[in-house]
């Protein structure tokens, strides 16, 4: 009976992750439905965990159902801030993957690879001109039409193309997974994957992360050896192409990115506005879901590229630190390897200017590294027994 519940549940939490990758705004409410299968599946296990202080009972269904109810005094509305914080009750499904010992990194890390593989496959119709990305065809109509994310090319995107999945920040896993195993072929397409999603923050901050863990893990000698070697090529790299340098990262991330910059900027402005006619709100904030007007967009916004400082506006205070807590608790103590906390930092700062911060794929994420959290301090207090 176990081992069945353990196959239904691995194959429905598949199926789950599944469609946050390729449908992260919920295509058809499969994403609820899947969920809803799970609970009524898992129904008294989870009952039972609810009813010890942990950080499923507490972020799963604690914080949401608060801060549901606290949405709905500021807003006198019942349904926009449940659908808004109904991706944290997805956190309960920690609860049937560790009874059941189910290895949520392998399904998450596997079926990750799927972003890789439609976007190369995009890459390569366009580049052997079998379909233009930037034409009138059914991949793209599908691919905006279900909201998967965006598809274009030509030379305002910093990278030519722009082939975006709005799950691909889950890649930093995978790519730091395949690095640390030393499988360089895989790295380079993962490493493609996000050059070609045309994102400056899925380029840079993967990278950068990467070259800081492999710093990190150096030993001794070797480490210190290869600081003063890469200090070195830094400098020579500095004085002789410092202009070229400058040039081509001007015109790649600042030049080409200007126009999402001042979308951003024009979010910033109608948050500073908002907070002048409200000063109150900076406190207490203003709701889930709620909206304020945005010169980014010149219209009423609920959710903006600005993650962080969008979800204090609509938590306020209180929430917000509670949340934020619940982000770096994992990155303290040793249950989690180095690797790992650098691809979840990455994953974090890309979030910074994406809405991936507080959705049903981020919490996929979140789940993942709680799983790996929950799994290696279950190990260490054996061994320790």
């Amino acid at each position: 009976m176990v081992v069945g519940k353990r196959k239904i549940n691995a194959l429905l939490i598949g199926i789950l992750i599944l469609i946050c990758i390729m449908f992260p705004n919920d295509i058809f409410s499969l994403k609820k439905i899947v969920f809803v299968l799970l609970l009524l599946l898992n129904f008294s296990i989870i009952l039972s965990s609810l009813r010890k202080a942990s950080v499923c009972s507490v972020y799963g269904f604690v914080f949401p159902l608060l801060l549901w109810i606290y949405s709905f005094v500021l807003m006198f509305d019942i349904i926009t801030p449940f659908l808004r914080v109904f991706c944290c009750f997805m956190l309960l499904l920690l609860i049937p993957i560790m009874v059941y010992e189910i290895d949520f990194e392998v399904i998450l890390t596997k079926l990750s690879w799927i972003i890789v593989f439609v976007t190369l496959t995009v890459l390569i119709l366009d580049l052997f001109n079998i379909l233009d990305i930037n034409g009138n065809n059914f991949l793209r109509n599908f691919w905006y039409n279900n909201e998967i994310g965006m598809m274009g090319k030509g030379h305002i995107y910093s990278g030519y193309y722009k082939i975006f999945m709005k799950s691909s920040p889950i890649l930093c896993f995978t790519l730091f997974k395949e690095a640390k195993e030393k499988k360089y072929i895989k790295m380079i397409l993962i490493l493609l994957t996000l050059l070609v999603s045309g994102t400056r923050s899925n380029m840079f901050f993967p990278i950068a992360m990467l070259i800081i863990c492999f710093f990190i893990e150096q030993k001794g000698d070797n480490r210190r050896l290869l600081k003063v070697v890469f200090a070195l090529i830094m400098v020579v790299i500095s004085i002789g192409y410092i202009d070229s340098i400058w040039a081509s990262f001007r015109e790649t991330f600042i030049e080409k990115g200007s126009l999402s910059d001042s979308v951003r900027l024009g979010h910033l402005d109608g948050l500073i506005e908002s907070y002048k006619r409200n000063p109150i709100n900076i406190f207490i904030g203003t709701g889930m879901g709620s909206s304020f007007y945005s010169y980014g967009s010149n219209s009423y916004a609920n959710s903006i590229e600005l993650s962080y400082l969008d979800l204090f506006r609509q938590m306020g205070i209180v929430f917000f630190m509670a949340f934020m807590y619940f982000l770096i608790k994992p990155l303290f103590g040793n249950f989690i390897d180095i690797s790992t906390k650098c691809a979840y930092i990455a994953y974090l700062l890309i979030a910074a200017t994406n809405p991936l911060l507080f959705s049903s794929t981020a919490f996929m994420v979140y789940i993942y590294i709680y799983f790996k959290y929950k799994k290696n301090k279950e190990l260490h207090y054996n061994e320790c027994k």
